[in-house]
């Protein structure tokens, strides 16, 4: 429950929105024309309690990973949001491969692939990880709608070899690489 709660905005000043503004409002007005008048900070308080409300639900409705990844996907975009983020040349991450990577993750509910770790590429990439069964997988898809995939694999004589390859992205895990996600998970 902690968790739940920190990741939601607390944000006590007045209503910034015209659609809040207009809540507030009405309510001043009632209030300054009802017998049981209501000061304007107590309007205000019940104003953010009702939004504060919405988001708790909001919240506790989704699921503890899903939860995660946005944490994840927020914290990495705000450390590897400026030139240099590596203390090298890293390119910003880009909001494309971020929007791609929300999109794909979206899919594995269906398919039974658990969530993949997050990290950064200096490219500007993000990078969808996942590990087990002898298996360290990343993929990334960038721009141009380009699924890169690359790892290592222990084989039947236990060694390691390289697996890599890429392909188009159009909004569908490829039936090539969700057999390969399926090994590492299961």
């Amino acid at each position: 429950m902690p968790n739940a709660l920190q990741s939601i905005p607390m944000d006590f000043s007045e209503p910034s929105t015209n659609k809040d503004c207009h809540h507030w409002r009405k309510y001043k007005t009632s209030s300054s024309q009802s017998s049981s008048a209501r000061s304007e900070s107590g309007l205000i308080v019940n104003v953010y309690k009702q939004k504060f409300k919405s988001k708790l639900a909001q919240t506790l409705s989704m699921a503890p990973e899903q939860t995660k990844i946005n944490r994840d996907m927020a914290d990495l975009r705000a450390e590897c949001s400026t030139l240099g983020w590596d203390g090298y040349q890293a390119k910003p991450l880009c909001d494309h491969s971020i929007q791609n990577a929300r999109n794909f993750i979206a899919l594995l509910e269906n398919e039974s692939i658990t969530y993949p770790d997050l990290s950064a590429e200096p490219n500007g990439l993000l990078v969808m990880d996942w590990e087990g069964n002898g298996y360290q997988i990343g993929i990334s898809i960038d721009r141009d709608e380009c699924l890169a995939w690359g790892g290592i694999y222990k084989n039947k004589h236990g060694e390691y070899s390289h697996i890599y390859g890429d392909s188009p992205y159009r909004g569908a895990i490829p039936h090539h690489l969700k057999a390969l996600l399926l090994q590492v998970v299961q």
